[in-house]
């Protein structure tokens, strides 16, 4: 059976973690039951797609020539979803809280955020949800959950972007969350591989 991991993040990682995360990609990817979701941005995405093993990747875009050129390399190699199906955006229109003031370019990079979480079909969730977000809060507390304390820290600090659609998601389906703004990739290892 296989499981999969969600490797969303800022397109500000800083260099030496995204370098970390490739690494680690590579290494966690080795497992024969774990697949890689991601997204496909520059930065932590991108790294988590450089990691990936060839057939150990799923790639989900918010439209068809996003990133076309990093994302060619990968055509034949990884599962790619072109666009976000109508019941990811409305899913993303649920859980985002101010869905209705977004610009009209970042409905479909948040309806993605759904698939990268929940699968092509919305219907298989990740089991971990590996990101960079800047000044987010940790998530050991409640076995690397994020509580509702943690979410409103999240508010009060103003965080936004696709990385927290991703977390608001993992919140909603109760999966697990390691952020590598406050938890170093080498130590991560061993609890990724602890829950498979």
């Amino acid at each position: 059976m296989a499981f999969s991991i969600a490797g969303i993040g800022s397109r500000s990682t800083p260099l030496g973690t995204l370098k970390d995360i490739e690494e680690l990609t590579r290494r966690i990817s080795k497992d024969p039951t774990i697949i890689i979701r991601t997204g496909g941005a520059t930065g932590a995405d991108q790294s988590f797609m450089h990691g990936a093993k060839d057939g150990k990747l799923e790639i989900y875009l918010p439209w068809k020539d996003y990133e076309q050129d990093e994302i060619a390399k990968y055509i034949g190699k990884a599962q790619i979803m072109w666009n976000p199906t109508k019941e990811a955006y409305a899913l993303a229109e649920k859980v985002h809280p101010a869905w209705r003031f977004l610009k009209p370019g970042a409905y479909p990079l948040m309806a993605r955020n759904c698939h990268i979480i929940l699968g092509n079909k919305l219907g298989e969730p990740v089991k971990l949800v590996l990101c960079f977000q800047h000044n987010c809060p940790t998530f050991k507390e409640d076995k690397f959950r994020l509580t509702d304390k943690t979410l409103r820290e999240i508010n009060q600090n103003r965080i936004r972007g696709g990385t927290l659609m991703g977390i608001r998601l993992a919140k909603k389906y109760g999966i697990p969350i390691i952020n590598f703004w406050n938890t170093l990739v080498t130590e991560a290892e061993s609890t990724i591989l602890s829950l498979f």
